[in-house]
C-alpha cells in the first residue's frame, strides 16, 4: 500500500487541515511532511500516534523502514535482551541439530 494511500485509510479520509488539527500543528507542515513523495519521518510518527496507527507501520508505508529493517532490529533486541543460559541452551541445541 502507497503511503497516501495508507494516510487516507488511518485518517479515514480527513483532509489534511482535519489532520493539522488533530495533530496541533498547521495544514502547511502537513501537506509539506505528509503529502510529498518523501514524507518525514518525524511528522508519520506524530501523525500515526494521533491516529492510534503504528508509528512502525506508518515508517514502513512511507517507505522509511523495510519489514526486513524491522526484523533485523527485532532479531538484535531479542539477543540483547536473552541472558548467558537462554543463549547456551539455543547454541546447544543448534549444535544437535
Amino acid at each position: 500500500m502507497a503511503f497516501r494511500e495508507w494516510k487516507q485509510a488511518v485518517s479515514h479520509g480527513d483532509s489534511d487541515r482535519a489532520i493539522a488539527a488533530r495533530m496541533g500543528t498547521n495544514q502547511m507542515r502537513v501537506s509539506r511532511h505528509l503529502g510529498g513523495d518523501s514524507p518525514v519521518a518525524e511528522t508519520v510518527i506524530a501523525f500515526s500516534r494521533t491516529y492510534g496507527a503504528s508509528p512502525i507501520e506508518g515508517l514502513i508505508a512511507a517507505g522509511l523502514l523495510t519489514r526486513t529493517d524491522l526484523r533485523r532490529a527485532s532479531i538484535q533486541e531479542a539477543l540483547r535482551e536473552a541472558t548467558g543460559a537462554e543463549l547456551s541452551a539455543e547454541v546447544t541445541r543448534r549444535l544437535a541439530d
